[in-house]
């Protein structure tokens, strides 16, 4: 210092000195619940934003809500619904929060909380409800829902750090549910601190310095966000154009259609003259009178995708009411997108469709309350009944509460769900579902009803069970159905529409496009059951050719239809009837001499026509806030990685790849360097962002972070894996994760830093610190990182503050660690956790198998005896089995058994009992039964799926090595294919990368790989497929290439479980042959519910009922065993029922044929003579054909012999009667 001019020096103390505050009890605890109110209430919420946007996406995504609407139920009545269900299940959280409350914020009316958040939870789901409207993915949704949801934090977060002092930005930050709730949580705050609380008193009260922010503006601002996002809903809803539905012109709320409706009809007088689309004498007309009442118009219905993709084309047709009505076609020839438009829910591109007279594009409101329907996917909720269910429905169609009873138990009682009435959707079997389908489509008495094959998926027995339903309604609407069992539409059919590459191929009766299009006769020969199919192949073409001579001798225009595996069928025109009772006696005294066990004829059917016509392709504070939102990022980015997996699991991609031979270990380890991989780039930019984030308590720790990063990603991948066994979905696992991660993960980590900080103020809080900080790591990764991060955090203000009190001589001294110091504890947990949760993933794959190891090694198997009446065939087959006597044997069940095991004796269900049976190599073995009768059980076991409870099932190879799956598993599966009856694809997969794939799993040498995958694609008719991505496939291609599958690396046991489920007749036909020529060599195990595809494939067939065979052996020997005789359908014109039954009762002694079912224009003879002549038959029934009365003259008949679908039916109703006779084992 300076004095004049002399400069003398002056020694100062300085020391640090708070400034003076108001005095206030320093509450830790409610301090700090305080100033993380609004993050915690926040994030506590997340979950509850996955769970809203899957909820409303997935109904999209599935076309529940499109089938709903079409049922009747309004927009409004939806969004109300679901925003009273979330809206409700959110307020008990309300409620407890609330309760909670009262402890912490002792100064804070805790009803202007509940007031709060009552709107808050409010204006949420209807925020979740407007973004959900952008998306038709449920798992595109909930995982952009849940980021925006974070982001959309970010605002308030950022006003709050940047002007701490308050703005106008405060409020405005409100405009996202989550800005409001942290705003709330700031204000509640800073009131408690100063001991004021949220009261009435200072609700209107500033709460910052330069004021401009007050509780009521905050709960104001949370009311306006209620009516925003609501208007947004609204508004997105109807103009945002989606993959399901119409939508609306984005100006459409300035339109006077929209506020005033337009309810008049569009058909007129010139419309209904119009004629059905020209295709020659393609069409049946209709009569005048028909065309008038005409409830179904579609004129020049065009339906274009894209530029290039024309799906419907041209399109013109009539259905009435009174009538059931079916459209037909082929995989791709437009049917689906026609059914589409005609309910709305996708839009035409030109042309003209009418139902009830309103437009399908313009009056869908008025449309869908007089329509049904049942679509092929069942439109149910698992836990609500039947009862519910047809409730529900009930009042979508507007029915009034008083009918609504009466209606419900009639339709209950025609679909045979008395019983089920108050069972949950989820506890019924699938041909339960599909008639409760059934039944929700014909309730409130519809005058149109659409049936999108309504028996899919169900056996013989159901299926016809199900035709009388819609026979009985269909008298008094119009009924349009699709389908592809072309015998369904044969019998329920008054009219039929086959349409081809989108236009219309023919339009008639059953019996008008027999007629015109129709080749006769189809005589069918089976030749012996004994040949394998090497022998029948080399005897296939001289036989034939001996059988063509020998019948064209009587019929010379006959031709060979088809020879396919073990039949052989002949066309034989109508013209030449007259010649068959010569020809039939000829065959009787020949047929063994050329080589033929049996034969049966048959009219032409409705299938052949399809197949002529339909013909075509198939087609601090601050540190702490940090902390979190990493963890709460990772909480969502560890989410995901478990949900190829489980996806994989439920659609049996997994169990086809282990089939293939991969080994469980690889297939886990792929997945893990799979996952790291992806981890690897957002770390990376989490990394890159602490590397730029200017902040002091981060200096010089990057490395340290960087190897924190790196345990955790090490760590979060079992621990996903093993999360994903909890669920069922992928949906639910990604959902149920961010909710275990953020919930468990975020709030122990707040909890754990929260006890740390409060541990030295007594014992109990430091015991609670223990608790935390020594349990949670050891179970959640998450915790173990968050814990660490915030450590690195406090450690970097310490050398911050140590700096800082050097220079200002303060008192306390403050000497930092080094970085990996610090996080030594958590590294080491995470390893410890890495280890635990590998483990467990381990033992959760090999539990069942190491479980059925040791019961055998003991002796302990749960063997059970076969039954006491057991068929004498099938017991013949036990005895060879168990001598040993089984060479040439491909598969072995050696008293395979399985047993589910309940909480009791009489819960415990017995699956499959004692099946002992060889299967031959060269040949197809068909393993039939009804839902539940075993077969899917005896497959799993058979591809090592699970283990049997007792027995043994062998794969034996050619040189007569035996692999037991129960111990030998990865050496059997070498030897199998496998087509899953569920196609396990990958939808992004293209069909050469899946073969491709599969080929690398079953060890084929590189250079071989290409020209075996153009050698399947070609056999399998996929190579016009063959680098598009297989879910864009449609039912038929997604087949095919799961039977490429199957064949990969030449496997000698071939498991197909219903290879041709929802395949055209045409592709069916395809698949046939495919099938059979891969026969050779190998043994083939076949489930179907075709049983004219068993018929045609199968040289030996096993009939399930209840776990166990009931008989088995060849076709022809199970036709000759159980057969009823002969089956003779007469079709008539209407009202002449009466007089051909007077007629037959005249003619039909002869016989010995007895009536089985009538029908208007049919009647269903049998023979129960199986010595009867088949010519005596046909002497018969021709002169009924050929009879003068014209009021008793048949226009068509078919004489079959016993059918296998009739030996199986009477299968079918033992298991049916069991059932009944105990309901405690459905």
């Amino acid at each position: 210092m300076k004095d004049g001019g002399s400069a003398y020096s002056v020694t100062l103390d300085t020391s640090l000195k708070p400034f003076p505050w108001l005095g206030f009890d320093y509450n830790v605890g409610g301090v700090i619940a305080a100033a993380f109110y609004g993050f915690v209430g926040s994030l506590a919420f997340q979950t509850n934003v996955v769970l809203v946007m899957k909820s409303i996406v997935v109904e999209k995504e599935l076309r529940l809500r499109e089938g709903m609407k079409m049922m009747g139920m309004s927009n409004t009545m939806f969004w109300w619904s679901w925003f009273f269900t979330h809206w409700l299940s959110a307020m008990i959280s309300v409620v407890l929060i609330t309760l909670v409350g009262i402890y912490p914020f002792s100064y804070t009316n805790q009803f202007i909380q509940f007031i709060f958040y009552t709107f808050w939870v409010a204006s949420l789901t209807l925020w979740n409800f407007w973004i959900s409207t952008f998306f038709s993915k449920s798992i595109t949704a909930t995982i952009v829902g849940c980021f925006a949801y974070v982001l959309t934090m970010v605002p308030s977060i950022a006003v709050r750090i940047t002007q701490p002092e308050g703005s106008g930005a405060w409020i405005l930050a409100c405009i996202f549910p989550s800005g409001a709730m942290n705003m709330w949580g700031a204000a509640l705050a800073i009131l408690e601190v100063n001991k004021k609380g949220i009261t009435m008193e200072t609700f209107n009260e500033d709460v910052t310095l330069k004021g401009n922010v007050t509780c009521a503006g905050i709960l104001g601002m949370v009311i306006f966000d209620c009516l925003f996002y609501a208007f947004l809903t609204f508004y997105f809803d109807a103009v945002w154009k989606t993959e399901y539905g119409t939508r609306q012109p984005p100006w459409f709320l300035f339109t006077r259609k929209y506020w005033c409706g337009d309810a008049s009809k569009v058909i007129d007088d010139e419309t209904l003259g119009m004629h059905e689309q020209e295709s020659g004498d393609a069409v049946e007309p209709l009569t005048k009178q028909q065309m008038k009442s005409a409830s179904v118009v579609v004129r020049g219905l065009t339906k274009k995708f894209g530029d290039e993709v024309t799906a419907v084309d041209n399109l013109s047709m009539t259905f009435v009411p009174g009538q059931v009505s079916g459209l037909l076609g082929h995989n791709g020839a437009g049917k689906t997108t026609t059914i589409s438009v005609l309910t709305g829910m996708i839009e035409r591109t030109s042309g003209r469709a009418t139902i009830d007279g309103y437009d399908t594009k313009t009056q869908m409101r008025e449309i869908r309350a007089g329509l049904g329907i049942c679509p092929q996917f069942d439109v149910l909720w698992p836990t609500l009944t039947v009862r519910e269910h047809l409730q529900l429905y009930a009042a979508f169609a507007g029915m009034q509460k008083e009918d609504v009873e009466r209606e419900l138990k009639q339709v209950v009682e025609e679909v045979a769900l008395t019983e089920k009435i108050d069972a949950n959707s989820k506890d019924l079997s699938g041909g339960m579902k599909r008639k409760l389908s059934l039944a929700i489509a014909f309730i409130g008495s519809p005058s149109v009803v659409f049936l999108d094959e309504p028996t899919s998926g169900m056996d013989p027995y159901s299926r016809r069970f199900t035709w009388d339903v819609i026979r009985k309604r269909a008298a008094n609407c119009t009924v349009l159905l699709t389908t592809h069992f072309l015998d369904e539409a044969d019998l329920l059919c008054d009219r039929v529409a086959i349409m081809s590459a989108g236009h219309l191929a023919c339009i008639g009766s059953p019996l008008f496009l027999k007629s015109k299009f129709g080749t006769g006769y189809l005589l069918t020969f089976a030749r012996h059951s004994r040949a394998s199919s090497t022998q029948i192949a080399s005897m296939t073409q001289h036989n034939s050719n001996a059988m063509l001579r020998v019948i064209q001798h009587f019929v010379p225009k006959a031709v060979v239809h088809s020879d396919v595996g073990a039949e052989l069928s002949f066309s034989l025109p109508f013209e030449s009837t007259g010649d068959f009772s010569a020809l039939f006696k000829a065959l009787d005294e020949q047929i063994g001499n050329l080589g033929y066990a049996s034969y049966g004829i048959s009219c032409t059917t409705l299938e052949e026509v399809f197949l002529s016509l339909a013909h075509g392709p198939d087609n601090s504070g601050t540190t702490f806030i940090v902390s979190m939102f990493v963890v709460m990022g990772l909480a969502v980015l560890s989410a995901g990685i478990s949900i190829f997996p489980v996806y994989e699991r439920c659609n049996n991609s997994k169990h086809l790849q282990l089939v293939s031979g991969i080994d469980k270990r690889i297939y886990w380890l792929a997945h893990y360097v799979a996952d790291a991989i992806q981890l690897v780039i957002p770390f990376a930019v989490i990394v890159v962002i602490f590397a730029g984030f200017n902040a002091s308590y981060f200096q010089g720790q990057l490395g340290a972070i960087t190897v924190l990063l790196g345990f955790f990603m090490l760590t979060s991948i079992p621990h996903a894996h093993y999360q994903g066994f909890w669920y069922t979905s992928e949906y639910y696992t990604f959902v149920g994760q961010i909710g275990t991660n953020t919930t468990v993960g975020v709030i122990t980590t707040i909890a754990g830093i929260v006890t740390d900080a409060l541990k030295d103020l007594n014992k109990e809080t430091l015991l609670v610190s223990k608790i935390f900080n020594y349990t949670f790591p050891l179970i959640i990764p998450h915790f173990s990182f968050g814990k660490g991060l915030y450590d690195i955090a406090q450690n970097g203000l310490d050398k911050t503050r140590k700096i800082f009190r050097e220079d200002c001589m303060c008192l306390v001294p403050v000497v930092p660690k080094g970085s990996f110091n610090v996080i030594a504890d958590d590294l080491g947990y995470l390893i410890g956790t890495f280890f635990m949760w590998s483990a467990l993933l381990f033992y959760k794959e090999y539990k069942e198998i190491f479980a059925s190891w040791i019961l055998m090694k003991r002796g302990n198997s749960q063997e059970v005896s076969p039954s006491v009446d057991e068929d004498e065939d099938v017991r013949a087959e036990r005895e060879r089995v168990l001598s040993g006597d089984i060479d040439g044997d491909g598969v072995i069940m050696d008293r395979l058994s399985k047993t589910y095991k309940g909480l009791s004796a009489s819960s415990t269900k017995l699956a499959v009992r004692n099946l002992s049976v060889g299967l031959h190599r060269d040949q197809c073995f068909g393993l039939l039964g009804i839902n539940g009768a075993g077969k899917t059980t005896t497959f799993k076991m058979l591809t090592g799926e699970f283990p049997p409870s007792a027995g043994d099932a062998i794969i034996q190879d050619r040189d007569g090595a035996s692999h037991s799956v129960r111990t030998d598993l990865n050496d059997a599966r070498r030897l199998m294919g496998y087509c899953p009856q569920f196609n396990g694809l990958q939808p992004n997969f293209t069909a050469r990368e899946h073969i491709e794939f599969y080929a690398a799993i079953r060890g084929m040498p590189t250079e071989m790989i290409p020209r075996v995958t153009e050698d399947l694609l070609q056999r399998m008719g996929l190579t016009l497929y063959a680098d598009r991505q297989a879910g864009t496939y449609s039912g038929g291609n997604k087949r095919k290439l799961s039977v490429a599958l199957s064949l990969v690396g030449e496997p000698e046991v071939v498991f197909l479980d219903e290879p041709s489920t929802g395949m055209d007749p045409e592709a069916r036909r395809f698949m046939w042959d495919v099938i059979s020529s891969m026969m050779v060599g190998r043994t083939i195990v076949l489930t179907s519910h075709s049983m004219e595809e068993c018929e045609a494939l199968c040289n030996r067939i096993g009939i399930m009922v209840s776990g166990e065979f009931k008989c088995l052996g060849s076709l022809q020997h199970l036709k000759s065993r159980f057969s009823e005789g002969y089956s003779i359908d007469l079709r008539f014109s209407d009202g002449k029922g009466n007089a051909v039954m007077e007629a037959l009762r005249a003619k039909h002694g002869d016989i010995g044929a007895e009536i089985v079912e009538t029908h208007a224009t049919e009647i269903k003879l049998r023979v129960m003579n199986p010595e009867m002549k088949l010519w005596r038959i046909f002497d018969a029934v021709e002169a009924l054909k050929q009879s003068d009365d014209d009021g008793a003259r048949i226009d068509d008949y078919s004489v079959s012999q016993t059918t296998l679908e009739q030996v199986f039916i009477r299968f079918a109703k033992e298991q049916t009667e069991e059932i009944h006779a105990a309901p405690g084992l459905q």
